[in-house]
């Protein structure tokens, strides 16, 4: 750890830019580099936008699941807050958590939790067609300094699909205002998702608007453009 730190702040030290994903990173490094710009992730804005079409096949591995059908896309790794996942599927045993990722970590807590269905890898032209037939996309980071540090790709994906999202605490999350419920404890978090799935029909086809046209601002190609301006201002 000590080694990449040290190559880290000698790069830092060496270049005549760099760039981040969110502030706290910036942050933490502006001492080695006194020209650190912030570029957040961003999304496959058009590809996930088709979550939101209509016209998505349901896949044939979540028609045998019920809804509500609460969802996460990723790898299952060791940043997960799998503790969280737990109590939410044994706090509400009538909701389906399901898990689309490969697993990366001992996920001993989920198992023989009959409403938690690891599907493991999709295809990922397919995952707009799991997205378009789920209630709720999870953001379970575990509250450490990655979260802290961290931009989600996967928030991002999620709002172009048009989901409402509860997720741990951390910075990026808060990025997204009311798309994005920001849960305290494990406690919150089942209530922000009961309070979703209690919205009205056209509460929720509101939401979805919103978050197309949020998503909208987080193309790679709009990243792109800030980058570019970025290097174009160090050649004036």
């Amino acid at each position: 750890e000590e080694v990449v730190k040290k190559q880290e702040a000698e790069t830092l030290g060496s270049v005549d830019a760099a760039i981040t994903t969110t502030d706290v990173l910036k942050d933490t490094r502006d001492r080695f580099n006194d020209n650190i710009h912030v570029v957040p992730n961003a999304a496959n804005v058009s590809h996930f936008n088709k979550a939101l079409s209509g016209s998505c096949p349901e896949p044939e591995d979540l028609k045998v699941i019920p809804r509500p059908r609460l969802v996460f896309v990723g790898g299952i790794a060791y940043w997960l807050d799998l503790e969280l996942l737990r109590h939410t599927a044994i706090s509400r045993p009538h909701w389906q958590i399901v898990m689309i990722g490969p697993e990366m970590t001992d996920i001993g807590l989920l198992k023989n939790l009959e409403n938690v269905h690891l599907l493991g890898r999709k295809d990922y032209d397919r995952l707009p067609d799991y997205l378009a037939w789920c209630d709720v996309a999870l953001n379970p980071y575990k509250v450490d300094d990655i979260a802290r540090g961290c931009s989600p790709l996967k928030l991002y994906e999620y709002i172009a699909a048009g989901l409402p999202v509860v997720s741990s605490e951390m910075p990026e999350a808060r990025c997204f205002n009311d798309l994005v419920r920001i849960a305290m404890n494990h406690d919150d978090f089942v209530v922000g998702i009961e309070e979703i799935l209690s919205l009205e029909g056209i509460i929720r086809a509101s939401n979805r608007h919103k978050a197309y046209e949020e998503s909208q601002n987080h193309t790679w190609e709009k990243r792109f453009l800030e980058v570019e301006r970025i290097v174009e201002e160090m050649l004036v």
